[in-house]
Parts: C-alpha cells; structure tokens; sequence
C-alpha cells in the first residue's frame, strides 16, 4: 500500500501517474512498473550536476493532489498509460489477422465450475478486454484531461499491437510501441526521453520570473480558499501584490527544487518567505514548514 502523506524525499520528486488501460495484466504491468522504477534518476546536468528524480505511483490520493498550487510535488507533472493486447485463442488470431484496431474478447475454454467460481472477480477484466483500441485512446485522453491542468507531457506504452493499428491513434513521440515485453529494450531510453523533456519544461518555468514586473501578478489560491477568507482584499494594494509575488516565488522555489539545484531552492523559499511574512499570508507560510523542517 502506497502511503498518504508524502515523505520529506518526494519534494524534490517529479509525480508520475502510471496507469494502465484497456485489458488488464497485472503481471506486465508490474514488470513494467518494476523497470520505470529502475530509471527513475535522470542526471540532465554536470556542471553543476543536477538530477531531476521521478516519483512513479500507480494510485493517487486525490486529497492531496488538488493542493498541487501550493506544494508542487503534489502535481500530477507526468502519464504513463500501459496498453497491454489481451491473449487470443488460435481462431481469434485469424479472425483479426486484418487488423482492424478492435482488441478481440477472451474466450478460453475452461471448467464449468472455475468458470461460475471467476465469473464475478473476472466481470471488470472481461468487459476492459472488449474494448477497441479507439476506445481505450479515449479513456487515455480522458485521464490526460482530468490532469490537465498540471500535466506537462505524457508517454503511451503499448505491448503486443501492429504499428498499422496504433499510428493513426498516437503520434510517434507519445508512443513506445514493443511486440512483447521482452522486444521493449528501448524503453528505458525512451522513458529518459520522457523524463528530459519535462525538465526543459520545468526549467522554464523555474527562469520566468516575468510576473515580478506585472502590476497585478496572478495569484495562486486553494481550493475552496475564497469561500473562507474573511473581508475583502483590496487587489491594488502593495501588501496584495507582496502576496502574489510571494506565492509565485513559492512555486518557482518548488521548480527549482524538483530541477535538481537544491541550495538556490533554499534561497528562493527565503525570498519568498519574506514577502509573505510582510504579505501576512500565514496559510502560504505553513507550506514552507515542510521544507524546512
């Protein structure tokens, strides 16, 4: 069981929702988790050196992700979708020898008594396993989405589909495509593309410093956050733009920290802290608790 609450280690690690689609092997699916695990470093710099480190869950606690504002760690930053082809029987192979891109049902002879015994533990896995490849992209588009808002890029791992069916559905950046699990050697490289594409985008958003010279900087709030702040704010105050900057810097410090540079993390959560001591903006200031705890 994966645990609720962070530990102090994931606020320098990138969150990666893995999750798989369609038809239902657990046992590929932890083989393949097993593997993302093994990659889950990635140095981008040497000097100086820096690591960006990815947090692969298969299950995320949604209480916790929608305070992604405040603590970036918690954001759903990366998806991994695994699409594994259900098993065919002979005359399933050569009915769907054409391709047509529809994932064939299992039918597999077996006992009566094991079937009345698995028919209910079976009923989900058998209804994913009728899914067409159009539908199974739909529900990968649905999760990506749900996260939509936090979500920087996206990676699609399928195993045991012709290249004919899946280039129509997903691009050739999106897609690490493998015969069978033991043909996917390349997937670690590709999972390292992955992870380097996000640091670019995370590197950049660490060097935007734009809003600093904006006269009305956006400001990040909470869920719920306006529905229990007492009185009003006057929004062209200096103490109202102090705040703004002050949670913006907060999450450039968070980006700062998830691109591997550590000690300018620290510098930046202290400029921010400043602001928001004079912003008087406890509920952000408790955030830096963590992190300096």
């Amino acid at each position: 069981m994966e645990p609720t609450v962070p530990s102090a280690g994931e606020h320098c690690r990138v969150l990666i929702f893995v999750r798989q689609f369609g038809y239902r092997s657990p046992t590929t699916f932890n083989r393949l988790f097993e593997r993302l695990q093994r990659v889950q470093c990635l140095q981008v710099s040497d000097n100086p050196k820096r690591v960006i480190v990815a947090n692969f869950v298969s299950s995320l606690n949604s209480g916790l992700v929608k305070f992604g504002e405040l603590q970036a760690h918690r954001r759903v930053i990366g998806l991994i979708g695994i699409v594994h082809s259900p098993p065919q029987t002979d005359e399933q192979a050569a009915s769907t020898s054409q391709d047509d891109g529809t994932v064939p049902q299992v039918i597999i002879s077996e006992p009566e008594e094991n079937n009345t015994l698995r028919k209910h533990s079976s009923s989900k896995s058998s209804l994913s396993s009728t899914l067409t490849l159009p539908q199974v992209k739909q529900q990968y588009e649905s999760t990506k989405a749900e996260y939509s808002s936090t979500l920087v890029d996206s990676r699609c791992i399928t195993i045991g589909y012709s290249n004919d069916a899946l280039s129509d559905l997903w691009s050739s950046r999106e897609l690490l495509s493998f015969g069978c699990l033991e043909e996917a050697d390349s997937m670690e490289n590709g999972i390292r593309e992955f992870l380097r594409s996000i640091f670019f985008v995370l590197e950049s958003r660490r060097l935007d410093l734009s809003f600093e010279k904006l006269e009305t900087p956006p400001c990040p709030c909470l869920p719920d956050e306006q529905r229990y702040r007492m009185g009003l704010e006057n929004k062209t105050s200096k103490q109202y733009k102090r705040k703004c900057v002050g949670r913006l810097r907060k999450q450039v410090a968070d980006y700062t920290l998830l691109t591997g540079l550590p000690t300018l993390a620290l510098d930046a959560y202290q400029a921010s802290i400043d602001l928001l001591k004079q912003a008087g903006d406890l509920l952000w200031l408790a955030a830096h608790i963590n992190y300096d705890a």
